[in-house]
């Protein structure tokens, strides 16, 4: 099966379970063209790098317990880290970069952590 047959698959089964409506269409246009950008610019950006790395200055649980006070904080973990991680590379020139050899990290800010609290509260899940 063909790249294009996954990708037009997986559209069609993520419209089916969502639901989602393609009237306008011009939102999802400013999405897709602002990834592209960031994979290009990470893409150049990252080329001479043997390996890119992007690092949290704590231990992640220990934030988890002090954002999410309830016993299932934890089993949370790997998606805030990955929101993280997101967060921290759209905003990667804005971060303090270390470099060694050929490896180049990136250190989470206090504003990508921040900004889970916005997302969750927003969402009045926390």
């Amino acid at each position: 099966m063909s790249p294009e047959k996954y990708e037009f698959a997986i559209n069609l089964k993520v419209k089916e379970i969502y639901g989602l409506i393609e009237e306008d269409d011009r939102e999802s246009e400013l999405i897709k063209s602002a990834i592209t950008r960031l994979i290009t610019r990470i893409r150049d950006d990252f080329s001479f790098y043997k390996n890119v790395k992007i690092l949290l200055s704590m231990n992640s649980s220990d934030i988890v317990k002090i954002l999410f006070h309830h016993g299932d904080s934890i089993s949370k973990a790997p998606r805030i880290l990955a929101h993280w991680r997101t967060s921290c590379l759209w905003n990667y020139e804005n971060r303090v970069k270390l470099v060694k050899d050929r490896t180049f990290c990136i250190i989470i800010s206090a504003d990508d952590i921040r900004s889970i609290i916005i997302i969750y509260d927003d969402m009045e899940l926390n």
